[in-house]
């Protein structure tokens, strides 16, 4: 993965849990970062990722690596649902519920 640190936290009732930083280069992958995230934590039912990346459909993939991931991809693999979106596009969505 490119970058430094990827944020991951679970909502609960619109309150986050267990924040938490993951070093990107200990991982070679979204998912990778993703499951060792969540190893001893709750699974969730759904997920939505933000990233710092173009999503176009459902796949995204890094400026500056060969990384690249899809949310049937991530959504198989983790055995949740899984939503991809900019981290520019989740600003935007979140902004109306701070007015």
């Amino acid at each position: 993965m490119t970058g430094t640190n990827a944020r991951f936290a679970l909502a609960r009732d619109g309150v986050l849990e267990h924040s938490e930083t993951v070093a990107t280069a200990d991982h070679a992958s979204l998912e990778s970062a993703l499951r060792a995230y969540l190893q001893g934590k709750p699974a969730p039912a759904s997920a939505t990722l933000a990233v710092a990346a173009p999503v176009v459909g459902r796949r995204g993939n890094m400026h500056n690596s060969a990384c690249s991931f899809s949310q049937d991809s991530l959504a198989a693999a983790l055995k949740f649902a899984a939503d991809l979106l900019t981290d520019f596009a989740a600003l935007a969505q979140a902004r109306p519920l701070h007015s």
